[in-house]
């Protein structure tokens, strides 16, 4: 009985601390969810820098040169090395939002989140974009090589109006560059001489 006694005080002190140990363990987390949201944040104003610097990259310009394909192999690899640091990316991204699941601030990366998703929709779209320029200057140059008494106007307009469609038909987050601007111009110039053509 005495045995009895003495757990049954024992289990009383033992919930008389619940409150406050649950009141401590409350405040613990109330202090690295705020370390974690002012985290967050910082990582979300980096990300932004990181964007304005992803922007910069070389694929996202048309260097002029007599040397095509060095121009294609320059914007493809650039694209590449962006792929590779933008995997690393992707993994912080996870780790930063799985400290935000933990502490309930799920909506906290969302924005970071959509930064990165942008990112890589960019580099899916530009690729696409050099390999329409690829297109492009292959159909050019096997125009050119045409000789003249096999020369067919038509023909040569309705495929150059084929690639005019296929630049046009690049997606919106492209149109903004340098190097979309420099296809689409490339493209107009050279359906502009096709009717010439057809006047010799």
């Amino acid at each position: 009985v005495k045995n009895l006694e003495n757990t049954a005080g024992l289990w009383a002190e033992t919930k008389a601390m619940v409150p406050s140990s649950a009141d401590r363990i409350a405040s613990t987390d109330r202090i690295w969810g705020e370390k974690t949201k002012i985290k967050i944040e910082a990582y979300e104003k980096e990300l932004k820098e990181k964007l304005k610097d992803f922007r910069k990259l070389s694929f996202w310009s048309y260097k002029n040169s007599d040397d095509k394909a060095a121009v294609v192999i320059a914007a493809k690899k650039s694209i590449s090395d962006a792929e590779k640091n933008l995997k690393s990316e992707a993994l912080s991204l996870e780790e930063n939002a799985y400290l935000c699941s933990v502490f309930e601030l799920d909506d906290q990366i969302n924005t970071s989140r959509g930064i990165v998703e942008e990112m890589k929709l960019d580099l899916v779209q530009m690729l696409r974009l050099w390999g329409v320029n690829e297109g492009l200057e292959e159909y050019i140059r096997s125009s050119e090589s045409l000789l003249w008494s096999s020369v067919d106007s038509d023909s040569l307009e309705e495929g150059g109006k084929a690639q005019l469609k296929a630049v046009k038909g690049l997606h919106k987050c492209t149109r903004w560059c340098e190097a979309y601007k420099s296809v689409d111009k490339r493209c107009k110039d050279f359906l502009s001489t096709i009717p010439l053509i057809a006047l010799l």
